[in-house]
């Protein structure tokens, strides 16, 4: 079998990045090509482990950047209340808020952008995607995707015994 390229895109937040690192690591053993999408303040996170590194900038104000990896999601959910003692129904509308917020917008924008360069340039085999929605970039491209949601496996479950992933109870 031939080594397949294998791109890697994640929402920018450690817990993201590090559990595709995990699920995809496994491919490198393998002797495939594996390139992580990654936010530039992760250069370098990832290429000790045997993964090749593609950079992009993310859009925004320096001071929300920090140059720090998955900041801009630590500041966003500190700032809109998704974290901590909220409820259910007050953590979905400032989750609504969050992504209406021009900020936000222009971050998924980035990332498509960043997604469809990648694409182009190394023109994967699979992409391998850690996101709550799959990317325009991703779904329209043609190429097979594996879709893995970090964040809790239950948003796969739609069950009437199950409450649904992300209401936080």
């Amino acid at each position: 079998m031939k080594p397949l390229v294998i791109l890697v895109t994640s929402i920018s937040a450690y817990g993201h990045t590090n559990a595709c690192a995990g699920a995809t690591r496994p491919f490198l053993a393998r002797g495939h090509r594996v390139i992580m999408l990654l936010e530039e303040s992760y250069k370098g996170s990832f290429s000790p482990y045997g993964f090749e590194e593609c950079i992009y900038r993310r859009p925004g104000p320096p001071a929300l950047l920090d140059n720090q990896s998955g900041q801009f999601w630590t500041k966003a959910l500190t700032e809109y209340n998704i974290l901590g003692p909220a409820s259910p129904e007050e953590k979905l509308l400032n989750f609504a808020r969050l992504y209406s917020n021009k900020l936000y917008q222009a971050e998924f924008v980035q990332f498509n952008d960043a997604i469809a360069a990648a694409l182009e340039m190394y023109k994967p085999d699979l992409v391998w995607v850690d996101s709550l929605t799959t990317p325009p970039a991703v779904y329209y491209s043609g190429i097979h995707w594996v879709k893995n949601v970090s964040v809790t496996p239950i948003f796969f479950e739609i069950e009437d015994d199950l409450v649904p992933g992300g209401t936080g109870k």
